[in-house]
């Protein structure tokens, strides 16, 4: 499953989740709409965590996993300048 697809609207979880299930697009966002106003927002959550979970290309990284990465590239990059240049 991917966000990438044709005729995807915002952060393409709906679109994706049709193609996983084999429905009709425009179904899923209606389903969405509709659980959104009877659950009081809390689907809004469940969309959040697939769209943090999903990623983008069918062989790309989740975006959880891409902002792991950059942490850790922007940790490493403190590390070495904090350590500075070698004391003479």
């Amino acid at each position: 499953m991917h966000r990438n697809l044709r005729g995807r609207v915002a952060g393409g979880v709906c679109a994706a989740l049709s193609l996983q299930l084999g429905w009709d697009a425009t179904l899923v966002r209606v389903l969405f709409v509709l659980s959104l106003a009877l659950s009081g927002g809390l689907t809004f959550w469940g969309y959040a965590l697939l769209w943090v979970l999903t990623p983008f290309e069918a062989e790309g990284q989740t975006p959880v996993k891409e902002g792991a990465e950059w942490l850790k590239g922007v940790f490493s990059r403190a590390d070495a300048v904090s350590d500075g240049p070698p004391a003479a």
